[in-house]
C-alpha cells in the first residue's frame, strides 16, 4: 500500500520506493486466492493534485503499467478500470 510518506520524490531512492511498492500491488493482486473485490482494493491508486507532479505521476505509472508492467501481469489489460481511469485523467488535464 502507498502512503503519503511514499509519495514524496526527492531523491532516486524514493522512486524506487514507490516502484516497489507498485510493484508489491500487482504481486498481492495475482494471489490466486483472491476475489475480484480484494484486487480491486489492492490496485485502487488515488493520485492527489492536479499540478505539474501530481500530472507527471499520473503519466509516469500510466506508462510504466502499459509498458511493463502489463508483460508481468497480462491480467492488468482484463482490469480495464485503472487503465481507463488513468486514461481519463490524462484526458482530462490536456485539455
Amino acid at each position: 500500500m502507498l502512503t503519503a510518506s511514499h509519495c514524496k520524490c526527492q531523491v532516486v531512492e524514493d522512486a524506487q520506493k514507490i516502484r516497489k511498492s507498485v510493484i508489491d500491488c500487482f504481486e498481492k493482486a495475482s494471489l490466486p486466492n483472491l476475489s475480484e473485490e480484494e484486487k480491486r482494493k489492492i490496485l485502487h491508486f488515488v493520485i492527489i493534485g492536479g499540478g505539474p507532479t501530481g500530472v507527471e505521476f499520473a503519466v509516469e505509472l500510466h506508462d510504466f503499467l502499459v509498458e511493463d508492467l502489463v508483460k508481468l501481469y497480462p491480467a492488468i489489460e482484463e482490469n480495464s478500470q485503472l487503465l481507463l481511469a488513468l486514461r481519463l485523467f490524462l484526458l482530462f488535464i490536456a485539455q
